[in-house]
């Protein structure tokens, strides 16, 4: 978060230092606001948003009530798979660890939604081996081509409409989860398999003992679905590699690549004996929780009542931490990401 948030403020400054010696040479450049625009889907709660903003704004040590007054911020209702904002209306744009998740609608082919249902589980499956192989994904590696192509899709569709967006000139900075590049040599590579083991031995490992036990339904086990696919540097940076590219022919460029590695912050108190195994396992389970609980409370019959559902699932994230305290080792959490910084030229 700090890489994305230090990356963020300084576009935000040199933007501001142009269009400001612009606006001077016009003899209008101080005073300047700002309207930030939050996007999400429709049917969450932007309530709870506004709330929290309005708590923080203001926090930071060198703004004054002055500039808070000239800051102005709204949400838009959208799928970042949609145009969000008008033609060349945005000075910078940011999006942190989103665009991996993959656009599945209506309108999305019945083959595409069936064989991408499991594409984030069979790619950490891959390059973990394969081990641990889960009965709640029925459908297997012959699929991934039809993954991989559905996640490039989504990537240029994301980057063509942030494009039209931007104001020429105008900066975009995204923090991607990275599936490394696929040789497995590399600081990237090594993370990422970390990360997709403690997915196949915690997350499927779960689903396949409640299942065998009779407290997720054959059904539920299946329905864990995950659309999302974390792509290769290559894969990544394709869109603008490519020159007859629709995402180059747009004007959009890549400036800034960076890969790097966030290390699993629970890991050193494992090792140092200020956690035992098993409550080391648990903090893990709960690690995974906060961005896979959608996918096992949709995947739970709406014949069950709210509170069934939702104790079902704190069953489910206990059975994680008891699947990964059965390893012999411990697994470990890191996190394999890439910032990308993009100029619309």
């Amino acid at each position: 978060a700090s890489v994305l948030a230090k990356a963020v403020v300084q576009q935000v400054r040199d933007r501001n230092r142009v269009v400001s010696e612009r606006k001077l040479r016009h003899g209008s450049g101080k005073g300047r606001a700002v309207h930030v625009v939050f996007e999400d889907r429709p049917e969450n709660d932007f309530s709870k948003f506004f709330t929290t903003f309005q708590k923080n704004i203001g926090c930071a040590d060198e703004t004054t009530d002055e500039d808070n007054d000239k800051v102005f911020v709204s949400a838009v209702g959208r799928s970042f798979y949609e145009q969000c904002l008008p033609d060349n209306s945005v000075d910078v744009a940011m999006c942190s660890i989103a665009a991996h998740w993959l656009d599945i609608n209506p309108k999305t082919p019945v083959d595409v939604v069936e064989k991408t249902k499991h594409a984030y589980w069979l790619y950490a499956r891959q390059v973990t081996m394969g081990v641990d192989s889960s009965t709640s994904i029925q459908n297997g590696f012959q699929d991934l081509p039809v993954c991989a192509q559905k996640a490039a899709d989504d990537w240029e569709c994301f980057l063509l409409r942030r494009t039209k967006e931007l104001k020429i000139g105008g900066t975009m900075v995204t923090l991607m989860s990275t599936g490394g590049t696929k040789q497995g040599d590399n600081e990237i590579d090594r993370a990422f398999q970390g990360f997709a083991g403690s997915i196949v031995r915690g997350l499927l490992a779960a689903v396949d003992d409640l299942v065998k036990e009779g407290k997720f339904t054959q059904k539920e086990g299946q329905a864990v679905n995950c659309y999302a696919y974390a792509r290769t540097e290559e894969e990544l940076k394709k869109p603008f590699t490519e020159s007859t590219s629709a995402v180059s022919k747009a004007g959009l460029k890549l400036t800034h690549y960076k890969p790097f590695v966030v290390p699993c912050p629970l890991l050193p108190e494992y090792q140092n004996g200020t956690l035992s195994k098993a409550e080391y396992c648990r903090r893990v389970a709960l690690s995974l929780r906060t961005w896979s609980y959608h996918l096992v409370y949709n995947a739970l019959s709406m014949e069950r009542s709210e509170e069934e559902r939702r104790g079902l699932v704190d069953v489910f994230y206990n059975q994680v931490a008891i699947c990964l305290d059965r390893l012999s080792s411990p697994p470990a959490l890191p996190y394999s990401l890439a910032l990308l910084i993009m100029q619309k030229m």
